[in-house]
């Protein structure tokens, strides 16, 4: 689900910031919904690139924090 207002606010944010990057970073466990998060994003607020993400931890209590970039 689609949180209306906060699109129309990232919006507004991105017409008077004016960027030359706009990444989503979305965390790659949401499985499929991570693909429709990212194509909401680009229809919404207009996107130039998506960041998956996944953070792996064992039980040493390390982490690894691994991307795919879109």
């Amino acid at each position: 689900m689609i949180d209306e207002p906060l699109m129309r606010e990232l919006k507004a944010i991105k017409n008077v910031v004016r960027p030359d990057e706009v990444l989503l970073v979305v965390d790659a466990m949401t499985g499929q919904e991570a693909a429709n998060l990212t194509k909401a994003f680009n229809d919404n607020v207009g996107i130039t690139g998506a960041i998956l993400t996944k953070l792996d931890g064992d039980t040493r209590g390390t982490n690894s924090e691994k991307y795919s970039i879109l």
